[in-house]
């Protein structure tokens, strides 16, 4: 009779099945404690980032309302508005050219003029030059004393393309003077008899308001019975403004 024990083989084969199983639990456990360990990072991670963000947000909020509290923020601020705002400050911007024609108009025959100096900050008229006589720079001074002017349709943005064919003699503001605090200084040259002279004015803003379409400026008395020279600067001319 022969007898075959199996128990031997049995245990090995069981021996080998729990050293599976360990290996197989090990792995899972190393597996999941990698899992957990990038749950754990990514919450950190997550949480950092929402707090970035709520402070962020936060700081964005303070901006906000700080900026929303000047004045035309949003004129400054974005290009848009900034390009749409260009027209109304086109219109409010100083017409500096008017100049001329007014120096053309109250400077009489017999005065020319060497510099012309306009500060827009302070509204100061500076003119310096030279008069044939004495009679000619107290015309001039009492030109200056006497002009006064009135204003036309103030121009907006819709009607500022058609300003020029407007009537410009119609809808005239009452008259006001348009110097005042006449100053000059002046010289006798002995041999001419001619005067040199530096006179110090300030002037209305108004008159060279680009918002109106027209300043109408005139004068009373002695200067309107004079006749208006067609040069008004001498080759000595500083410079002009």
């Amino acid at each position: 009779m022969i007898t075959i024990n199996l128990l031997p083989d049995i245990k090995k084969d069981y021996i080998n099945a729990r050293r599976q199983r360990n290996k197989v639990v090990g792995w899972s456990i190393f597996s999941g404690g990698v899992a957990l360990g990038l749950i754990i990072i990514s919450l950190i991670i997550i949480t950092a980032q929402w707090v970035v963000v709520d402070r962020t947000r936060t700081n964005v909020e303070e901006l906000n309302q700080e900026l929303s509290a000047k004045e035309d923020v949003v004129e400054v601020l974005t290009v848009k508005n900034q390009l749409e705002v260009l027209p109304e400050l086109h219109l409010q911007k100083s017409k500096i050219n008017r100049l001329f024609e007014y120096l053309q108009s109250l400077t009489p025959q017999g005065v020319r003029l060497s510099s012309v100096s306009l500060d827009m900050d302070r509204y100061i008229l500076e003119v310096a030059g030279n008069a044939s006589s004495i009679r000619d720079f107290n015309i001039l001074v009492d030109t200056y004393k006497a002009t006064v002017y009135q204003l036309g349709p103030s121009v907006t943005l819709s009607n500022q393309d058609t300003e020029e064919s407007s009537d410009e003699s119609s809808d005239l503001s009452d008259p006001a003077n348009a110097f005042s605090d006449v100053k000059s200084v002046m010289s006798i040259d002995a041999a001419t008899q001619s005067a040199n002279f530096r006179i110090t004015i300030e002037f209305d803003p108004a008159i060279f308001d680009a918002r109106y379409s027209t300043v109408d400026i005139s004068t009373s008395g002695i200067a309107d019975s004079e006749e208006q020279p067609d040069v008004i600067f001498d080759d000595s001319m500083e410079n002009g403004e």
